[in-house]
């Protein structure tokens, strides 16, 4: 029996995103404006505060839903031209120019230009286990796909033999391969990158905060002052990291009132074969789905492309080697650790600070005897 679960509705219960901010009062304006659309085939939600800061004598002014709804289109905007350069599936992407058995591709803009040199100093500085040269092999299983199977073993050494960093090199325009059946793929950042791209310009229109959530990243963006409280934590966002073994519930709950929150995990897609889940994280070692002993990984950072990443490069390297990295120090962030017999973990920084809220289950009301 084979059982898959959609991209999209991974997405929906990847994460859970609630605010600590308190509600406006019965007959005010609602704080938020909330808008969702699909993009990357994932659920995006963009929470934008109402209040403009302004005020018409004692009454405050107010967003009104036209100028909000501009913004969301905008943020759409922005996630629809990404998608249609970096996705491998959609004709005249960029990527699907260089996953054609070519050579080379000229003429690349900039920014894509620069998202790959990044891509591939994640790559040396996570030792491989992040890696963009993996399109043969994700091809291969299609995970996400109708047709989806276990291939055999001679066919993931063929995928291998494929990929590697040694055969593309990334010119100023220009992108060379040395093996013309490379294919790239950069489902591991290309949610994060669409995600700063829109925080960024969100930060440039007049509202004064809120978050996106897109799938299993969340950006949270501004400030809000709460007069006549000492409390911080009332100002902060609080972001539930879904538990992977109940996706109806979460392992815990982490603090931030700006920056990233990224989570990979085994439960977002993947399908079952002889009661044997195949995920879609894989490691670019074996070519089979990652076996670390992680059900799922969180990173906070205040770069959303680096935790997008650095979530699937930590959840293949398990949690020991995952650590080692952490204090080597190469990238500021933090992390949460859930193993596949529900032990969550944290890094020093994370548990020092008190960023992170672990979830008590409340016990059940006592039967009535009466």
């Amino acid at each position: 029996m084979k059982k898959f679960i959609s991209a999209f509705l991974a997405a929906v219960v990847f994460i859970a995103v609630l605010s600590s901010f308190s509600s406006c009062e019965k007959n005010e304006e609602k704080e938020y404006f909330d808008a969702n659309f699909i993009a990357m085939d994932t659920a995006v939600t963009v929470r934008l505060a109402r209040n403009s800061g302004k005020k018409d004598g004692r009454k405050i002014i107010y967003f009104d839903d036209a100028y909000l709804n501009e913004i969301k289109q905008n943020c759409a905007d922005i996630a629809k031209e990404i998608e249609a350069s970096l996705s491998r599936t959609i004709d005249g992407s960029i990527v699907s120019y260089i996953n054609k058995e070519t050579d080379c591709v000229l003429d690349i803009d900039g920014d894509f230009i620069s998202l790959l040199n990044e891509s591939f100093e994640l790559s040396e500085n996570t030792g491989g286990a992040f890696n963009i040269t993996l399109g043969t092999l994700t091809e291969l299983w299609n995970i996400t796909g109708d047709t989806h199977r276990v291939p055999s073993a001679e066919e993931i050494s063929d995928a291998l033999s494929h990929t590697g960093n040694d055969k593309i090199t990334v010119g100023a325009s220009d992108v060379k391969k040395s093996d013309r059946k490379l294919k790239i793929d950069l489902g591991a950042i290309g949610k994060g990158y669409a995600l700063e791209k829109i925080t960024e310009y969100l930060e440039s229109t007049d509202v004064l905060y809120g978050l996106v959530s897109f799938g299993g990243n969340v950006s949270v963006f501004g400030s809000k002052e709460i007069k006549g409280t000492k409390d911080e934590e009332s100002q902060k966002y609080k972001i539930g990291i879904t538990d992977p073994l109940d996706t109806s519930k979460v392992v815990g709950y982490v603090y931030i009132d700006s920056g990233y929150v990224s989570v990979s995990g085994d439960y977002e897609r993947y399908f079952e074969e002889n009661g044997i889940r195949y995920h879609h994280i894989f490691d670019p070692e074996t070519g089979y789905p990652a076996d670390s002993g992680l059900s799922s990984v969180a990173v906070i950072c205040s770069d959303a492309s680096t935790a997008d990443a650095l979530s699937t490069a930590l959840f293949v390297m398990g949690y020991e080697k995952a650590l080692d990295f952490y204090k080597s120090e190469k990238y500021d962030f933090e992390a949460v650790f859930t193993k596949k017999d529900g032990t969550t973990l944290l890094t020093s920084g994370l548990s020092e600070s008190g960023m992170f809220e672990e979830y008590v289950e409340e016990p059940a009301e006592p039967a009535n005897t009466d």
